[in-house]
Order: structure tokens, then C-alpha cells, then sequence
């Protein structure tokens, strides 16, 4: 799937974006509306503090601050989902011995 980001063409599998989209349910809504405004409907900073009523700075800070949240969420699970892997593959080599 092709996406547009910050005006660059981007692919993205669909199960990048299935991941991004779950990981977007944690922030909040402001952060919600910003990610979307910036990054799905691809406006540039200055139209998404236009659209929020956040000055430009504020808006520029607050889209920063929910994407290293948003990275943050997604490091998590990606962190998580091996701990389960390691975990599961060594109770199979237990249960196998």
C-alpha cells in the first residue's frame, strides 16, 4: 500500500499500517487529530495549526511529542511480541527435551 508522507511517497505493508493503526487507539485524541491532519491528510504544518487553532510552534511541538509517543507504543509491542517469541521457543525446547 502507497502512502504520502511529508510529501514523499512511502510503502507501507498492510501490516505496518494494521500496526500503526492499533498502536494510534493509546494516544489522544489532540494527538490523534494531529497524526491524522499531518500525516493521513498529508497538510502541512501550517494548515494543521490552522485547522486546530494551536499556533504554529504549539502545533509543530505537539506533532513531535505524538509521534515519539506513537513510537514509543510501537517499540513496546514490537519489544513484547519477541519476549513471547524467546519465551514460547524455549518452552518448546523444554517440553521437546
Amino acid at each position: 500500500m502507497q502512502e504520502f508522507v511529508n510529501n514523499k511517497h512511502v510503502n507501507f505493508s498492510k501490516d505496518k499500517i494494521e500496526k500503526i493503526r492499533r498502536a494510534v487507539v493509546y494516544l489522544t485524541k489532540k494527538q490523534r487529530q494531529l497524526i491524522y491532519l499531518r500525516f493521513w491528510e498529508n497538510l502541512s504544518i501550517n494548515q494543521v495549526a490552522s485547522r486546530t487553532g494551536l499556533s504554529l510552534a504549539a502545533t509543530d511541538y505537539a506533532i513531535d511529542c505524538a509521534v515519539s509517543h506513537l513510537k514509543r507504543i510501537l517499540i513496546e509491542d514490537e519489544v513484547t511480541r519477541y519476549k513471547e517469541e524467546l519465551k514460547d521457543h524455549a518452552f518448546s525446547k523444554t517440553k521437546a527435551a
